[in-house]
């Protein structure tokens, strides 16, 4: 059948008949057409096949396609001839710009009704919408970069993009391993500020919600330039004006009210930053911007060196001021040259901040605004950034939870990446900005990646501010334990003194648990079995024990038999 055919439905709007139709039709047009794929094909990850239509994908307008996707929640193989996950029209069109150079592009997909109009859906564990990125791991020879970093950056307790690897056909051809994404929008269950309709245009529904970025320019969004050039207290650097593009409300749908709103708050939260009272907790910045938010975005993008971080790709919403009203960065996006994937400006070092590029490389098109380098002046800023890399490396962040995802998305990609670099025989070439040494294999991929993990955050615990007088971290916006599944054990202050530390146990079962205490010899110091509660859990015996100043480890064994260990010191 010809898309003649589907216009023909759509303009009498039969949409029973084009739903009865679609069903045998998408699968037939996909699966057994010419040089088409073999009806037996299977794979242990969701398998998306797109139908174009006749159309050409490309890099704006989307365009009319279908798409089936075959995925089986309990675990078992995908086949071509079960029962889709999803089907139904969409628009698509390709992402990205740098990376539109590769023969394998990244993706939006719009799920739509017959009509053109939304189609919202469940797509694996999603939130339930109608905005998808399929993004192309092509120079990513790991596979995983923005897998990673979106899980590390969700167990700080805030919304990041889920993801699922998937395997995708086009046509009738196969594109190898992309990664379904949630797209960044405004949404319960994504961004979740308030809703900004065209017609609050006044007083405090006036003040949200909004989301903006620092990125490459793009048509579709109103954009503005900073006041301050990056190098305002540098003028030894060379600096250029940062460009703000709004995301939401969309240019076709903002008004000059709410344009007005947003530059000029953001406006006003640069000068406070940039004034000699910017430490005041009244006249200074603290009024205008979530701190908590900032620390967390920084340690996200410092973790990986991420080369395009805070100058491309990077969002910020404000929700209405009865909600909170201040800015908060995020969510994170694009992860692609982090972790040393790339051959400029130092982004291969383990070494330095990612908030300094332009100590390396001088300010160009996509500069950093001065925001972080002035936080990094303000004392308390540095010793809540401290307290919360410390924080966070005895409990979500530690090396070897890092380590353990690595080995499992390894694992969930292990059978398709036989066909994906198949596909893409990459492995001893340059692509692009790839750095030295060039993986001739998967397996050296991954240990690199690993080592750079290692090396980097190695770094940081030693060139991050020492957080002193920390106290127990959650955030009353995005919490620390508002946990899924994994168990979290927060030690605070760590380093800290015997009898000051806390130990707080989070589980979402309860059950009976053995808790053991050593020294870095090894010697056991304490030993004993509770039951804990689900949810938060104080380890009271442990804080009273009298340890002496030195390194110790504790291991909890959990009621499912899995451990949580991690490293304290005392002082």
């Amino acid at each position: 059948m010809s898309s003649n055919v589907f216009r023909f439905y759509d303009a009498f709007n039969l949409k029973q008949l084009s739903r009865l139709f679609f069903s045998y039709c998408s699968f037939v047009c996909v699966c057994i057409g010419s040089n088409a794929q073999p009806l037996n094909w299977n794979s242990d990850i969701p398998i998306v096949s797109i139908f174009t239509m006749g159309n050409t994908i490309v890099d704006e307008p989307k365009v009319q396609a279908q798409w089936t996707i075959f995925w089986n929640s309990d675990g078992t193989r995908n086949t071509l001839n079960q029962p889709p996950h999803d089907q139904g029209f969409i628009g698509v069109e390709y992402r990205g710009q740098s990376s539109q150079m590769f023969p394998m592009k990244s993706m939006t997909v719009e799920t739509r009704n017959s009509d053109g109009s939304d189609r919202e859906v469940s797509l694996f564990d999603f939130s339930v919408e109608s905005d998808w990125v399929l993004y192309a791991t092509f120079f990513d020879k790991s596979l995983m970069r923005n897998v990673l970093t979106y899980d590390l950056a969700r167990e700080t307790g805030r919304w990041a993009p889920k993801t699922q690897f998937v395997e995708v056909w086009i046509n009738s051809e196969y594109f190898g391993i992309y990664v379904m994404v949630e797209k960044i929008k405004r949404d319960s269950g994504r961004v979740n500020i308030k809703k900004l309709d065209i017609d609050e245009n006044q007083g405090i529904d006036l003040s949200g919600g909004y989301i903006f970025k620092i990125d490459k320019q793009s048509s579709e969004d109103f954009s503005w330039t900073s006041s301050f050039p990056s190098n305002f207290f540098y003028p030894n650097r060379a600096g250029s004006s940062v460009s703000f593009q709004g995301v939401y409300p969309k240019s076709n749908k903002i008004t000059n009210a709410q344009r007005d709103y947003i530059t000029s708050f953001v406006d006003s939260m640069e000068i406070a930053l940039a004034s000699e009272n910017f430490q005041d907790s009244i006249l200074g910045y603290r009024r205008f911007i979530n701190t908590s938010s900032f620390i967390d975005f920084m340690l996200v993008n410092e973790i990986n060196r991420n080369v395009d971080a805070y100058r491309i790709s990077t969002y910020f919403h404000k929700d209405r001021k009865d909600k909170d009203g201040k800015i908060h960065a995020g969510p994170v996006w694009d992860f692609d040259l982090a972790f040393g994937n790339a051959n400029f400006c130092d982004a291969d070092s383990p070494e330095g901040f990612a908030f300094e590029f332009e100590q390396i490389c001088p300010a160009g098109q996509w500069p950093v605004p001065f925001w972080w380098s002035r936080l990094m002046t303000d004392s308390l800023f540095r010793n809540e950034v401290g307290c919360r890399w410390q924080n966070l490396r005895t409990s979500v962040w530690s090396e070897s939870r890092v380590l353990q995802k690595i080995s499992s998305y390894s694992q969930e990609t292990q059978e398709a990446r036989s066909r994906h670099f198949n596909r893409w025989p990459i492995f001893g070439q340059q692509l692009w900005v790839y750095p030295d040494p060039i993986a001739t294999s998967y397996e050296q991929e991954l240990n690199l990646l690993r080592e750079f993990i290692l090396d980097r955050w190695e770094w940081l615990d030693e060139n991050l501010p020492l957080g002193q007088n920390c106290v127990a971290q959650v955030d009353p916006v995005d919490s620390v334990v508002n946990f899924d599944s994994d168990p979290m054990l927060i030690i605070s202050p760590n380093p800290g003194l015997s009898g000051i530390q806390t130990f707080d146990l989070f589980i979402r079962e309860g059950g009976l648990v053995s808790i053991k205490i050593s020294d870095s010899r090894g010697r056991v110091i304490s030993s004993y079995t509770r039951y804990v509660n689900s949810n938060r859990n104080n380890l009271s015996r442990v804080e009273s024990l009298h340890l002496v100043p030195g390194v110790y480890f504790i291991s909890i064994q959990l009621p499912n038999m899995k451990f949580i260990t991690s490293r304290f010191i005392v002082l």
